[in-house]
């Protein structure tokens, strides 16, 4: 009998914050910023062993207006200006979904404190 590890990712609940941004931010926040969310979605990309959704609300990001389920990997190219658009106009919080073939979770990011929060919210 073999175990399959369905998911890397536990436990269901896993903060990875990059609120010491203080060298960097004394230059500018927003690279700062741009420059430690670039390294957490590369990073989101290890904890997954299957394909990673991203969902986006309707008329959120111009290059997706039509929202939906989007690839991770396929947003992750364009990460600089997917995530300029959060830091310009989410008030500090965005707030959606991630989901995998398995499970549904919630990430959040903090823009100031810089702060990335992924939740399993189903199974």
């Amino acid at each position: 009998m073999t175990l399959e590890i369905k998911e890397k990712i536990l436990p269901s609940y896993i903060v990875l914050s990059y609120d010491d941004i203080s060298d960097l931010a004394n230059e500018n926040h927003t690279e700062a910023f741009l420059v430690v969310s670039k390294k957490f979605f590369e990073e989101v990309l290890t904890l997954f062993n299957d394909e990673i959704e991203i969902h986006l609300p309707n008329i959120f990001y111009s290059k997706y207006p039509l929202g939906g389920w989007i690839p991770f990997k396929q947003l992750l190219d364009e990460a600089a200006n997917f995530l300029s658009f959060i830091y310009y106009n989410d008030n500090y919080e965005f707030l959606t979904q991630l989901r995998t073939k398995y499970n549904l979770y919630e990430l959040s990011i903090y823009t100031d404190p810089v702060v990335f929060t992924i939740k399993r919210i189903k199974k």
